[in-house]
């Protein structure tokens, strides 16, 4: 790590002083001190509160229940006091009532930013959700802006002083650091996952966040560093993460790379945003801003538990064309003789693999039963109706995938009942070259942010989807030569 050069002494009067690396902007005009900020983030959530509380009689007497429901839209929703079926931006729904609670902390924070002495932009980590607890509880602690109370000079000295508790070469404090925080991360992830059984904000947003945060703060105290030196902390500290939870058998090497970019990309958040409070205080050491944001985790594990959304539902579909008659093809997508053996990226990943599927009864009420190298998924006939439609209800869902690790016993606990299909159909439309098959499925799962994991999901569901109907098409048109 490169440690920026000294400082030179300030001199009032001369014309080569050093200027603050921070917008002018951010010093002056309208500001809000500490206490100040906290009041106004206490009156507005008490404010929220009793709206929402109100908001309709069935709810005036459940106090308990309107806390928590409370609590959870303001911190896990992409627009603070916003409301729906997922998580998304466009999935969530803004009750009226918030818009004037919402332009109060606006306004606030824009105050608060301008005090403390960094840029504005800043102010949008509150619009991720699990991340805005900690970036309140920072704005709440932060002090002044070292800017306006001291000189140049007193800041050059301030950020010099040594941190006796690590290393004084900058390699072996950032080695140090990075190793501290990785365990924090492999704690706080074991602790999310094992505990709560939580896979949501918290473990994929704010958990990355904090030691990008701890580990640009904890080596900053000690040596200066640039935003490309917070960058490489918080990666380091990422990567180091993700090895000890794949050696200690935590997760396993498939998940972890599904997880590393939305980790990645906040964990470098978080160190920028550290790298920033670092220049704004003069690299003034104080520990309750570390151990508030530490807090927050466990503060964030009890809150998620009070979800007020189901988790989104999930379509996909996928189509072929067939040079069959339908009379001919629904015999095969009723029973699905063994398929060949799967040659896809995800076959070789382990992601769950279907082999074939047998169907007991004819009509509606009829069991359908299909069977992946994981286990087997239980089906029942909700419309039969040959040769044009068959609808399928989903009863139950086999384990999704089977980790990459060296370990034999390893199951997370988010391969039981986090991932479920809920229904499946098959559609023959008859067209003048043939039949269009079309296949449609509909999933939900419990990890969040619903949005970034559905991307993962949706391309195995269509492949998955693909390589039934791409095999149904030609065993049809096999059987339609003379």
């Amino acid at each position: 790590m490169s440690e920026p050069s000294p400082i030179p002494p300030s001199n009032p009067e001369s014309s080569d002083v050093r200027k603050p690396d921070h917008p002018r902007f951010a010093t002056e005009g309208f500001r809000f001190g500490r206490s100040g900020y906290l009041f106004v983030c206490l009156l507005a959530a008490l404010t929220h509160y009793n709206l929402h509380r109100f908001r309709t009689p069935a709810e005036i007497s459940l106090v308990p229940s309107t806390v928590a429901t409370t609590l959870y839209d303001s911190l896990f929703h992409w627009v603070p006091g916003a409301s729906g079926d997922t998580s998304g931006i466009l999935g969530s729904r803004i009750h009226f009532y918030t818009l004037p609670v919402f332009a109060v902390g606006i306004l606030a924070t824009v105050g608060r930013l301008r005090d403390i002495g960094i840029a504005l932009p800043w102010g949008l980590l509150l619009l991720i959700p699990g991340v805005r607890l900690i970036v309140l509880l920072l704005l709440g602690i932060v002090p002044t802006s070292i800017h306006a109370k001291k000189s140049l000079s007193e800041f050059g000295s301030l950020s010099r002083q040594p941190l006796g508790l690590l290393p004084k070469s900058p390699w072996g404090c950032a080695l140090t650091v990075v190793l501290i925080s990785a365990c924090i991360g492999v704690s706080f992830t074991a602790i999310s996952t094992e505990v709560f059984g939580d896979y949501g904000w918290a473990l994929f947003a704010a958990t990355p966040f904090l030691l990008g945060l701890f580990s640009t703060t904890l080596y900053g105290w000690q040596h200066g560093l640039r935003r490309w030196d917070a960058v490489r902390l918080s990666m380091m500290t990422v990567i180091l993460s993700g090895i000890l939870l794949f050696g200690l058998a935590v997760e396993g090497i498939i998940c972890l790379v599904m997880a590393a970019p939305i980790a990645s990309a906040l964990a470098i958040l978080g160190g920028l945003t550290g790298q920033a409070l670092l220049v704004a205080t003069g690299r003034t050491r104080d520990p309750k801003v570390m151990c508030v944001a530490l807090f927050s985790i466990p503060l964030l594990w009890v809150t998620e538990q009070n979800r007020s959304e189901s988790a989104p539902e999930f379509t996909v579909s996928s189509s072929v064309l067939i040079a069959a008659p339908a009379e001919r093809i629904w015999p095969l997508i009723v029973d699905v003789d063994e398929l060949p053996r799967a040659q896809s990226l995800w076959a070789k990943v382990n992601i769950a693999t279907f082999h074939r599927a047998w169907t007991s009864g004819v009509g509606k009420g009829a069991t359908r039963v299909c069977e992946f190298h994981t286990g087997v998924a239980q089906e029942t006939v909700e419309v039969w109706d040959p040769p044009r439609r068959l609808e399928l209800r989903v009863d139950s869902t086999p384990v999704p995938m089977e980790e990459w690790t060296p370990y034999r016993h390893l199951h997370p606990r988010h391969l039981d009942g986090y991932y479920q299909v809920n229904h499946a159909s098959f559609e023959l439309t008859p067209v003048p070259s043939g039949t269009l098959l079309r296949g449609t499925t509909r999933f939900q799962h419990g990890l969040w942010p619903a949005e970034y994991w559905g991307w993962w999901c949706t391309p195995v569901v269509r492949n998955l989807q693909l390589r039934v109907l791409s095999e149904t098409k030609l065993r049809a048109e096999a059987l339609s030569k003379p």
